[in-house]
């Protein structure tokens, strides 16, 4: 199950849409014009309210801002004119911004060239967990804490009707054996994959658990609420 970023909507100000924050606005570019310029706070916006927390407020969990080309097509191209000249705008392979802070706190400009059209962007919350196949439960409910933290820090009266981070979900390789929660009694319990092929663990329902075991490592792990 996705995280919805209802949360997020509220605490940023953001309009949520399936089931992912989305900021469209900034990449509407009218059809006659081939090439558009921004700057790169306005298409990352909030980023600078997770820089506002502590190093230790944010170390658990990241902001991701993913684009997406509304046609289906390739993406525009996209330059930023640093300080340095200009550079292609840093992306991960699943064309998430890869925006070093020195990067965006220079707020350069954003030029983006053809094809003609809107592309879209989404902003997600994801745990930041070590690369290990025995991942301890503390730290999965760390990195939950710290984010309904920052949620409701930002939320302010809306914190109320914020939810709250339970659990994640892990996708593994299509030939990976299904993960197991291993309880202090030394005890397994596999997990089972939804229709999405997504395995959810919420520690509320293994109020004994020490540690999800793995038999691969995950190609993305996500929170729910």
């Amino acid at each position: 199950m996705r995280l919805a970023l209802r949360s997020v909507g509220l605490a940023l100000g953001l309009v949520v849409l399936g089931g992912a924050a989305t900021h469209s606005p900034a990449f509407a570019a009218p059809k006659a014009e081939a090439e558009k310029t921004y700057r790169l706070a306005d298409v990352m916006p909030h980023y600078d309210k997770f820089l506002e927390l502590k190093p230790e407020e944010r170390d658990s969990f990241r902001l991701l801002y993913r684009l997406k080309s509304k046609n289906g097509g390739p993406l525009p191209k996209v330059t930023l004119q640093s300080a340095s000249g200009p550079i292609p705008l840093p992306l991960t392979p699943d064309n998430a911004l890869a925006v070093p802070e020195a990067l965006y706190r220079e707020n350069p400009v954003l030029v983006v060239e053809g094809p003609r059209g809107q592309m879209s962007l989404s902003l997600t919350m994801e745990p930041v967990l070590p690369p290990v196949l025995d991942l301890p439960v503390e730290l999965i409910k760390e990195s939950m804490t710290e984010t309904n933290k920052a949620i409701s820090k930002y939320a302010g009266a809306a914190a109320l009707f914020a939810p709250k981070m339970q659990g994640i979900t892990l996708k593994l390789p299509a030939n990976a054996a299904a993960p197991s929660v291993r309880n202090k009694d030394g005890s397994l319990v596999a997990l089972k994959a939804d229709k999405e092929g997504l395995f959810e663990f919420r520690p509320s329902k293994f109020r004994k658990a020490e540690a999800v075991v793995l038999s691969a490592s995950p190609l993305k792990v996500e929170f729910v609420d």
